[in-house]
């Protein structure tokens, strides 16, 4: 199971030293880009993605988790970074098929981002049918602390099952969560970890080296 460093979760004065490190351990990073619309939050936008993407070396897999209002407008700056997947958010959308089709067509790996917004809802067929991979949020939309919730992970490994696409998870899973996921085998390909990674390097390198 992959190992996905949140960037967002990183010191972000020191965000070269802090990609080097996600690169050399998981030979990942995890670019989460949110406006604080679509999401409370508010990380960073296109000028430091388009900066991580001129740094990582070519076999660096780059995700980019897309929670903004308008994600057409971030079409074009993301085609020229050329991210190995793009989870985009739509549970806000008025035709999220529409704009998942859009990314596609102009040549972008598009894949579909689910949280508890989607959840009760019987219209993600569509949608996952035209989508790449997977990302599962496993902490609600609206919690501030972004705790880690069993039955969001449960849906997870549901769609795994049932979709035969490659799953990711991300929210709240702490390195002692990663542990009992990783010993119970679940069809789960990937979880995004920021905190988890970032902050306690050396119990982290303990723990994926534990795993060896």
């Amino acid at each position: 199971m992959i190992i996905s460093p949140s960037i967002a979760s990183s010191n972000i004065l020191y965000v070269a030293d802090e990609v080097a490190f996600a690169e050399r351990y998981c030979r990942q990073v995890h670019l989460d880009i949110e406006d604080g619309i679509a999401v409370q939050d508010i990380s960073f936008g296109m000028k430091m993605c388009k900066k991580i993407k001129e740094i990582v070396s070519s076999d660096t897999y780059i995700s980019l988790h897309l929670e903004v209002q308008n994600p057409l407008c971030y079409l074009e700056e993301i085609r020229s970074i050329e991210p190995d997947i793009v989870f985009v958010q739509t549970n806000h959308l008025e035709n999220p098929l529409s704009v998942l089709q859009r990314f596609k067509e102009a040549g972008i790996h598009t894949g579909l981002s689910i949280s508890d917004a989607d959840m009760a809802t019987n219209n993600l067929a569509p949608l996952l049918s035209i989508s790449e991979q997977v990302l599962v949020l496993t902490a609600s939309l609206t919690d501030p602390k972004q705790r880690f919730q069993m039955e969001f992970f449960q849906y997870a490994v549901k769609i795994a099952q049932k979709e035969r696409i490659p799953v990711w998870v991300d929210g709240g899973i702490t390195l002692e969560l990663y542990k009992k996921i990783k010993q119970t085998k679940t069809p789960i390909y990937a979880v995004v970890m920021g905190r988890g990674v970032f902050g306690d390097k050396k119990k982290f390198l303990e723990t994926i080296y534990w795993e060896r």
